[in-house]
């Protein structure tokens, strides 16, 4: 066993959706782990959280910014791998905000941090925005393939993605093999929510299930299961095939409309708000010129993306989820919690 398996490892972002996840599997196995959150008063409600599926006596707390130096130092300090998931979506607090350079800052403060505490290996998320072809997206992508931030329409998430990622491999190769790097592109996270306090991950099933997505536009999106992205992500940390690689996690893709189509048909009575009916096209690009969430759909409408996930299944060793599962467990676990 590498000596490094027996120190704690690091995931950022401990409030987020995917690393909460990543969190509990680590734990589930024994694993020490520390995660960074902003604000330590907010320590108990993750904890709280993340109890409901494992024990939580091997996890400590630390308080870090990606838009700070203070933290990092003292979070990083005698950590044998770390799993950098901590990144702004544009939901919630970062609606309409800068993304760009939080991710970018966050990408530096941590491999610094790492440096500085001898971490050799890093795992970090990215997203299958930073992988993603221009034009209708009818040929599949692969980790070959970066987006191109010269076209207009590529997103702020998706830039703030790209350019985080490109800043992470630059460090990498500057580092002179002292740091060993592994990204993880997944697609669109689904799967069961940990608990009330619901990620912006999971606005989609939820605004179908309460009846607040009335039409849903013909945009498609692959697709990963949470608990496939967690497991990837760990057992990138130390798989020998993982080192130096770029790693999709993303399924086949699926029309909005048949992901309200799962929902109604899997989920029964308490999918009765769920509408499959489609907005024209017209109507979205209308909204769109009044609403961010609308622009990003506007410029996605009718593409069909496809992603290879070969080395994600090689990883796993065995295919990833179907979307329609982590679909039908998310749209579950926000009825479980009273939230339909």
């Amino acid at each position: 066993m590498d000596a490094s398996e027996d120190r704690p490892v690091l995931v950022t972002g401990g409030s987020g959706y995917l690393a909460g996840h990543i969190i509990v599997q680590l734990l589930q196995t024994g694993r020490s782990v520390r995660t960074t959150i902003r604000d330590l008063a907010g320590a108990d409600e993750v904890r709280t959280t993340l109890e409901r599926h494992a024990s939580t006596a091997g996890l400590t707390f630390h308080a870090a910014n990606l838009m700070s130096d203070p933290g990092w130092d003292a979070a990083l300090a005698g950590t044998g791998h770390v799993i950098h998931v901590a990144s702004p979506m544009p939901v919630r607090e970062y609606r309409g905000q800068d993304l760009e350079r939080p991710a970018r800052e966050g990408v530096r403060r941590v491999r610094e941090a790492a440096r500085r505490a001898g971490v050799q290996r890093v795992v970090m998320t990215s997203s299958t925005a930073a992988a993603s072809p221009g034009g209708t997206g009818s040929s599949p992508s692969d980790e070959t393939i970066w987006t191109d931030l010269s076209d207009r329409n590529v997103s702020p998430y998706a830039r703030s993605k790209t350019l985080a990622e490109q800043d992470a491999w630059a460090l990498a190769r500057a580092s002179g093999g002292d740091l060993v790097l592994t990204t993880i592109l997944p697609g669109m996270v689904q799967g069961p929510a940990l608990g009330p306090d619901v990620s912006g991950s999971l606005e989609v099933p939820l605004r179908m299930l309460t009846g607040r997505l009335p039409l849903v536009p013909r945009v498609s999106f692959c697709g990963v299961d949470v608990r496939d992205a967690a497991e990837l992500h760990i057992k990138a940390m130390t798989d020998d095939r993982a080192p130096g690689e770029r790693i999709i996690a993303a399924g086949a893709p699926l029309w909005f409309r048949e992901i309200a189509a799962t929902l109604k048909s899997r989920l029964g009575g308490k999918a009765a708000k769920v509408s499959t009916r489609e907005a024209p096209d017209w109507l979205v690009r209308t909204m769109g010129l009044f609403s961010p969430d609308a622009r990003f759909m506007a410029a996605d409408l009718v593409k069909r993306r496809s992603y290879t996930s070969t080395k994600a299944r090689t990883i796993l060793g065995r295919p990833l989820c179907p979307l329609e599962d982590a679909v039908t467990a998310a749209g579950q676990s926000l009825i479980d919690y009273d939230l339909v």
